[in-house]
């Protein structure tokens, strides 16, 4: 998928080079690009806090000094 860099997109369309149309492909390209990263950030942010909670369960119940 080739597209503009948001940047580049308000120049060319300002200069009248593309039209709103192409714009708002262009724009709607980047959408889904960003709404699948934050996506894939939101699955390993949820990962990451379940080894986080499972090693502090480990050193709580590996530390010395614990009264069972």
């Amino acid at each position: 998928m080739s597209t503009y860099p948001p940047e580049q997109l308000l120049q060319l369309w300002k200069s009248e080079q593309i039209d709103s149309q192409m714009v708002i492909g262009h724009l709607l390209q980047h959408l889904v690009l960003q709404q699948t990263a934050l996506k894939k950030m939101q699955v390993g942010l949820h990962h990451f806090q379940v080894d986080l909670d499972n090693l502090r369960v480990q050193c709580q119940l590996n530390s010395p000094g614990k009264k069972e």
